[in-house]
């Protein structure tokens, strides 16, 4: 997790906050069902419950973040190019 965190904290322009837990995914859907059936009467009351988890700030300045992020789209393009009939 702490490597995605720090790749996605490389190319971000924004803050932003991981999950105290691994299992995000697994959690929203119980937050959803939650909703759902009238435990949580609004969002508001689902937000109260998350703590945020290790807060990210971006480390590239714009001009960097941008050129990368150029870099990495012709990377992926090309090999779309090399694989595609």
């Amino acid at each position: 997790m702490r490597g995605f965190c720090n790749a996605r904290r490389t190319c971000s322009a924004y803050p932003w906050s991981a999950r105290r837990t691994a299992k995000a995914t697994a959690l929203g859907a119980a937050y959803l069902a939650g909703l759902s059936a009238g435990v949580w009467p609004d969002l508001a009351a689902l937000r109260r419950l998350d703590a945020e988890g290790r807060r990210f700030e971006p480390l590239l300045d714009e001009a960097t973040r941008l050129r990368r992020q150029r870099q990495w789209q012709r990377a992926v393009q090309a090999v779309i190019g090399f694989y595609a009939p």
